[in-house]
């Protein structure tokens, strides 16, 4: 039946339906390839207790937990989506990939995975995602999580991981207070002079310049090799001063810190990053750690590479939050190998 069928279709037809069944057959290897068991997406949050504008980075990993390599083709970078309680089911926003000045996505990339094998790809979440108009970690409530990995024929999710933006009190409530009021829009000479003059230069008069929050300063960015003036770092320290004690403070302190070593100017002063780093390291909680891990940044990039693996080694001694314990153990790998191989 099926070959009388074949010679009533003609030759042309029989051909179509052979380029048909096989296309048909290559879809279902390839996502069969794609979505067969043992991969695994795995979402690490760095804290599920926040304060409001604090930041959040996510670490989000492709786990072969099969016995056998296997190999899956994705986009190499980190998506994730936010999503607040609903009266029935959560309510997620689009995916987004963290930041606010992303780029295109990196083209398709082949990856192979040992078994137990992870690739881990890193992510902070911005203060102001998935937009600034609705923000979500800007005041406290419930937010949960979930990270994503993006394949050429399928997509890989973690299981959604529940956060909890904490009620500021006392010393944190007054400089909440000020983040959300006077600190949400800094003066235009806090943004970087080259982004003012290209503004400038088609036509935007400075007061129609979108400018910064206090906030996006307290967290290392792609922004922080950009050319800033003082005047970022003036405000962070004043507010460091009004505020202090408070983890905001802190967090402050860490971000002037880290326009003293990246910024690409002036300003860039590797010696007072220095001292910004010590202060917030003296405390010994997971801010701490984060110092350490900053003034081992410092010391690897001036080659004092014991001195280096010392810091990384005191901040994983820390409270360190899931995210920054990966960099540090990665940069401690790092600059154990260089010692040892200047000892050959």
């Amino acid at each position: 039946m099926f070959w009388a069928l074949m010679k009533k279709l003609g030759g042309q037809s029989w051909a179509a339906l052979v380029v048909i069944a096989i296309s048909v057959l290559m879809t279902f290897l390839a996502k069969a390839q794609e979505s067969r068991p043992g991969i695994s997406c795995i979402l690490e949050v760095s804290s599920r207790e926040i304060l409001p504008f604090e930041p959040l980075y996510v670490m989000v990993s492709l786990v072969n937990e099969s016995n056998r390599e296997q190999e899956v083709e994705i986009i190499p970078r980190a998506w994730v989506r936010l999503g607040i309680p609903g009266q029935d089911k959560i309510k997620w926003t689009k995916p987004f990939a963290g930041g606010l000045m992303e780029g295109p996505p990196p083209p398709p990339k082949r990856v192979r995975l040992t078994p137990n094998e992870r690739l881990t790809l890193l992510r902070r979440i911005h203060a102001d995602a998935p937009v600034p108009r609705r923000a979500l970690i800007q005041k406290p409530g419930i937010v949960y999580v979930q990270g994503r990995v993006i394949g050429v024929n399928n997509k890989f999710e973690s299981e959604p991981v529940k956060v909890e933006i904490l009620e500021p009190q006392g010393v944190d409530a007054e400089a909440y207070e000020y983040l959300r009021t006077e600190g949400m829009n800094l003066p235009p000479s806090t943004l970087p002079r080259s982004l003012r003059q290209s503004w400038a230069h088609s036509g935007m008069k400075e007061r129609e310049m979108p400018t910064p929050g206090l906030y996006e300063f307290f967290a290392l960015e792609n922004w922080y090799g950009w050319d800033y003036g003082e005047e970022p770092i003036k405000e962070l320290l004043k507010f460091a001063d009004r505020f202090a004690p408070s983890r905001y403070a802190r967090h402050a302190r860490l971000g002037a810190g880290l326009l003293r070593f990246y910024a690409r100017s002036e300003v860039r002063d590797v010696g007072k990053a220095v001292r910004l780093f010590q202060e917030v390291a003296r405390e010994g909680d997971d801010l701490a750690a984060l110092a350490f891990y900053y003034l081992g940044q410092v010391a690897e990039q001036r080659g004092e590479l014991a001195e280096a693996a010392q810091y990384y080694e005191r901040a994983l001694s820390l409270k360190i939050d899931p995210y920054f314990r990966h960099l540090a153990e990665k940069a401690r790998a790092r600059v154990e190998s260089r010692l040892s191989a200047s000892k050959r």
